[in-house]
């Protein structure tokens, strides 16, 4: 009992174990010029451009033009945000019509399936794209109620 210290048995110092972490091989993440969610921006907006919408660079060099003042840029957005909303509705009715088809027998299960995959994708980027327009939409500051005119009450009031 002298020997306190425990040293595993000579069988297992050569032996490989029987479980063993993954490789690494996502050594992408220590790249400092890699963008946080730049491959789903990609994948985003080719989705829009697909779906014949301004995809995300377009609206925000559309935005970032000299001559847009705050009231034409919330009036831009609210176009945008109207377009898309459009669009998610017809890809909406695009999966209906691709159920009612398949139960008609026009398509089979398999092109079904592949246009309910496509449209949930398009309708989930059409969601996040129209929160983050209007969301953008109500940041916007510039002039909000023009307070310069006056009720005739109060014009009547100063004249005395």
């Amino acid at each position: 009992m002298a020997n306190r210290h425990w040293e595993p048995p000579p069988a297992y110092d050569d032996e490989q174990l029987a479980i063993e972490p993954p490789p690494d091989d996502d050594d992408d993440d220590d790249d400092p010029t890699k963008i946080e969610g730049e491959e789903n921006m990609g994948e985003a907006n080719k989705i829009l451009d697909q779906l014949e919408l301004p995809n995300y660079d377009d609206v925000q060099m559309r935005l970032e033009e000299p001559e847009m003042t705050p009231a034409k840029q919330r009036n831009y957005l609210e176009k945008v945000v109207k377009d898309a909303d459009r669009r998610r509705r017809q890809v909406i009715a695009m999966k209906s019509d691709a159920t009612k088809n398949f139960k008609n027998g026009k398509i089979d299960a398999a092109e079904r399936d592949r246009i309910h995959k496509n449209s949930d994708r398009f309708r989930l980027e059409l969601k996040d794209y129209i929160k983050q327009f209007r969301f953008k939409n109500k940041t916007i500051k510039g002039y909000g109620t023009n307070t310069g005119k006056l009720d005739p009450l109060t014009d009547l009031m100063k004249c005395r």
